[in-house]
């Protein structure tokens, strides 16, 4: 998988206000594996606007650049930035010869990491399950558990979820007769939420529950019927 880069641009206005991010900030790239390559040095500019200070950080991967950018320690820093300093930031893909050989950007097959159908599932995804939700599991990923957390999101969002074919609100009560016959409740509780964050009304959730209990036992329809009434408490 190649790397990615944040490249950023900062003139700073305010260096004391500016010294509040500078004390928070390494919490969120110490969690994320970044590593400095370009931090104020000199520079000389040749064209365009002139900036203070030059910064570039190498990740593993975009997806954890991006985990890094919307990790709860970053968003804190970033509060302490405001209006201290002007800044651009971009993030940027290592160009790699490896690349060639990524499914084409209409393939679906999983022989290798497809960035874009990772972008593509993180949408879907942050659209049903919540965008703090999702960024908080991504930010919470370590070494062990990121390539899931990468695979998932590409495989079952971007793949699975990633087409036209049948609405998001149909997968949705798709998604809750399934996991509710597997009887992964913590699962089905977390789609519960994405399922009315997709449209699916109280009277359609109770309907699923009926054919959940007719096929799957009285037993696991009540149990649906609890994680819902506690999704529905939740307001």
């Amino acid at each position: 998988m190649p790397k990615a880069y944040w490249i950023a641009f900062v003139t700073v206005t305010d260096a004391q206000a500016y010294a509040g991010y500078q004390q928070h900030a390494p919490e969120a790239f110490a969690k994320h594996g970044a590593k400095f390559l370009v931090r104020g040095g000199s520079a000389e500019t040749l064209e365009g606007e002139e900036w203070q200070r030059h910064v570039v950080i190498a990740f593993d991967s975009k997806a954890q650049a991006l985990a890094c950018y919307n990790s709860p320690e970053y968003r804190h820093a970033r509060e302490k930035r405001n209006g201290a300093c002007q800044a651009n930031i971009v993030i940027v893909d290592e160009y790699a010869a490896s690349q060639a050989i990524l499914p084409a950007k209409d393939s679906k097959t999983m022989d290798t990491f497809d960035e874009d159908l990772f972008l593509k599932g993180l949408g879907h995804r942050k659209a049903t399950l919540g965008r703090e939700y999702v960024e908080k599991n991504l930010a919470a990923a370590d070494d062990f558990t990121r390539p899931f957390q990468e695979a998932m999101t590409a495989w079952c969002w971007g793949f699975g979820w990633g087409d036209d074919v049948i609405d998001a609100k149909t997968r949705s009560m798709m998604n809750l007769s399934m996991i509710g016959a597997l009887g992964k409740m913590q699962e089905w509780e977390l789609h519960c939420r994405g399922a009315i964050n997709n449209g699916v009304t109280k009277e359609e959730i109770r309907a699923i529950i009926h054919v959940i209990a007719i096929y799957c036992g009285v037993p696991q329809g009540l149990e649906c019927f609890r994680a819902a009434r506690k999704v529905f408490d939740e307001g």
